[in-house]
């Protein structure tokens, strides 16, 4: 008797995961791991104990047309109306549970504004706060249809399945799946951030905390992914140079939480010395230690750069919600986001002429395919040259930042007394009269 599917499916991914040995780099991602466990679950399921000798192509057709209409059930935590009234009343406002729960921020501020949350998170506030769940919240059910990447990937799962079953063991010897197209939806187009808006975001960042100011700063001006911050521990920073060694990346996997692991292509990489965030960074470190040294043995010392409210290791997550309140501060729109500042970062370094080679090394991309199907030599000229580009755009903003008022109160006075001076007036009443009444004729001009 043959092999059943279900015992091929299960053998395929066991050699693609060691569980007992899960951060092997031999491993897959926890998150490739997790979706093809998912789907291997809707595959068994659909082939129950069916010979992998007896599935025809007939059979694949008919799984694939399955696959389309999957549909998964959500469940929502609704808050009721007086979820605010309840907590209030036992001592708990929004701040105290972002502080002290094992939550996002997004969750709690949901939660206290009416906003539907996982059913899962609400539980959890519920035990937490030593109150009854049926107090807080009402359960709804919903059935959504499954995403057309995801749908993608199931099908892909039966491939992989298939493939190894052929050409791996060789207990089939005709693969019902040679020659199957599986389309992925194309992501959508990533867009970069303007000159301006990166200036604008670079200054505006002095309008919050040291923390997010030197996030939001060093993801735009070294080109590091979000999970690489994540990653980052303060033996990896050089303080006297500013350059930055970029060794691991933090994801989070559901069922896992926060995991440590190896860069996107298990390769160490140096940042562009970005010396002028060294005053950032120092200012960053000391606002660190005052606040570690109130903690006292309630923080976990483990050299992190970043920490969340409840200071754990940061994730993508926690950076691009840092990212959203700097960007809608500069009214930026919507469709960026903490990935965006990478993006950016690449395009702008190309854009100024750093080599192609320079720029996919800096970036950690795994071949310069992935930067623009070219290859060019990278030499430490072209590196040097990627941190004066960024340098000669980014350090009079610096400057700016460590001027004082009064020094810019005088720098305005100036150069208002040469325009002054290029227009003919010795009076300034007459220069800003003048000044209100090109005003006006330019706004006459746009209503016409």
């Amino acid at each position: 008797m043959g092999l059943a599917f279900k015992d091929i499916a299960y053998r395929w991914l066991d050699s693609k995961f060691d569980k007992n040995n899960p951060l092997s780099d031999k491993n897959c991602s926890f998150r490739y791991y997790e979706i093809c466990k998912k789907a291997i679950s809707f595959l068994t399921n659909y082939f129950s104990d069916i010979i992998i000798t007896d599935i025809t192509r007939l059979n694949i057709n008919d799984c694939f047309k399955a696959i389309d209409k999957i549909t998964r059930e959500v469940r929502y935590a609704y808050p009721k109306k007086d979820f605010v009234e309840v907590m209030k009343n036992n001592g708990y406002s929004n701040s105290v549970l972002r502080r002290n729960l094992n939550l996002s921020s997004k969750q709690v501020y949901n939660a206290f504004h009416g906003i539907p949350i996982d059913e899962e998170k609400g539980h959890i506030i519920a035990e937490t706060c030593k109150i009854n769940y049926d107090d807080l919240f009402v359960t709804k059910i919903e059935k959504i249809d499954m995403g057309d990447n995801t749908k993608a990937r199931y099908k892909k799962t039966l491939r992989a399945i298939m493939n190894y079953a052929h050409n791996t063991l060789g207990v089939i010897s005709d693969n019902p799946m040679a020659g199957n197209k599986i389309i992925m939806k194309k992501a959508k187009e990533k867009k970069a951030i303007s000159d301006e808006g990166l200036l604008l975001m670079f200054e505006k960042c002095n309008d919050f905390e040291p923390r997010v100011k030197l996030a939001i700063r060093m993801a735009l001006t070294t080109g590091m992914r979000p999970e690489e911050l994540g990653g980052l521990e303060w033996k990896d920073i050089d303080v006297n140079t500013g350059k930055i060694s970029i060794k691991r990346a933090v994801v989070y996997v559901k069922g896992f939480g926060n995991i440590i692991k190896e860069t996107k292509t298990g390769k160490d990489r140096d940042s562009v010395d970005v010396h002028f965030l060294l005053d950032n960074i120092k200012e960053y470190q000391k606002w660190q230690t005052e606040l570690i040294s109130k903690l006292g043995d309630c923080y976990i010392d483990d050299d992190k750069v970043f920490f969340t409210d409840s200071f754990k290791r940061c994730n993508a997550q926690n950076f691009n919600h840092w990212f959203k309140k700097v960007r809608d501060s500069c009214g930026l729109g919507k469709e960026y986001s903490i990935y965006s500042l990478r993006h950016s970062y690449i395009s702008l370094l190309l854009r100024m002429g750093v080599a192609l080679q320079a720029v996919a090394k800096l970036a950690g991309h795994a071949s310069i395919s992935t930067t623009l199907k070219y290859y060019t030599h990278a030499t430490s000229e072209d590196i040097k040259k990627a941190g004066e580009t960024l340098n000669d755009m980014f350090l009079p903003v610096v400057n700016k930042d460590n001027k004082s008022k009064t020094e810019l109160d005088i720098e305005e006075y100036k150069r208002i007394k040469e325009d002054m001076k290029r227009k003919g007036f010795t009076n300034i009443d007459e220069y800003y009269d003048y000044l209100e009444f090109m005003n006006k004729r330019k706004n006459e001009r746009n209503n016409n």
